[in-house]
């Protein structure tokens, strides 16, 4: 609760839990993922995993099921390169974070990624 400096009163920030969850279900793609900037009339929409992070992150505080939770940790693992690798720390990051909040691990150790990320 805030205060209300005019009135000396408390206001309530209200959240609708049902609209939010119906927004962010509705950016979930195709293949698993999801993606925020989903406009299919305009040919946008392709899943990212910081994107997918958030849209997990969300459900759960929403108290909303992630639906199809197997096909959104595909996706995620599918992101991971044969030898550990992702295309940026910060795609590695929320893909692995991502799994964790699905209850699963990535196929393969990112650990050899990050040593020869952080040795240059």
């Amino acid at each position: 609760m805030a205060p209300d400096a005019r009135s000396g009163s408390t206001t309530v920030a209200l959240i609708d839990h049902e609209a939010a969850g119906r927004y962010v279900l509705g950016r979930r793609t195709a293949d698993g993922g999801y993606c925020f900037s989903r406009t299919p009339e305009w040919g946008v929409g392709e899943s990212n995993a910081p994107d997918a992070l958030v849209a997990l992150e969300s459900l759960r505080l929403l108290g909303v099921p992630a639906p199809a939770p197997e096909a959104t940790g595909r996706w995620s693992r599918a992101l991971h390169a044969p030898d550990g690798g992702y295309p940026n720390l910060t795609g590695g990051w929320a893909a692995v974070r991502a799994l964790d909040l699905l209850g699963t691990d990535p196929d393969r150790s990112p650990g050899g990624w990050l040593r020869e990320l952080a040795a240059r």
